[in-house]
């Protein structure tokens, strides 16, 4: 994916279950969590998004991300970037594996999750997010 998530203010995804505790969240990249829980998407993605030169597609996969054209510059002379200040912003999800039947596991957001709101704690919530319906938000 054309996303360097080491830039992001957070883990993106965290999945409750996945540790031999059960009760922990493992930290999971976006790549990982399409992988594992979202198949269509993922084969979406790499039969479209990946083979489309104008998205994804290299000509020199040796250069690295930086040669996709969805992360050249725009082609306008100006570009206006509007964003809010000291609003509550996602930046974080908590997820939960969801069971139902015979249908593959998904993934849903845990509203367990906001008890570790505002709290600095390890791993699970390292710069003490709000979290709120399993979402984590920064200001």
């Amino acid at each position: 994916f054309p996303v360097n998530e080491e830039q992001f203010p957070d883990i993106v995804g965290r999945v409750q279950g996945e540790s031999s505790s059960g009760k922990r969240y493992v930290s999971k990249s976006s790549h990982e969590l399409l992988a594992g829980y979202a198949h269509t998407p993922k084969e979406y993605h790499d039969a479209y998004y990946a083979t489309d030169p104008f998205f994804l597609a290299q000509d020199d996969p040796g250069k690295g991300q930086e040669q996709c054209a969805i992360l050249q510059p725009p082609p306008v002379s100006k570009l206006w970037v509007i964003m809010g200040v000291n609003l509550p912003t996602e930046v974080s999800y908590f997820y939960k594996v969801d069971k139902r039947g015979k249908e593959k596991e998904r993934l849903v957001l845990d509203p367990g999750a906001d008890k570790l709101s505002n709290k600095k704690d390890g791993k699970l919530n390292p710069r003490g997010l709000q979290i709120s319906g399993g979402m984590g938000f920064e200001t």
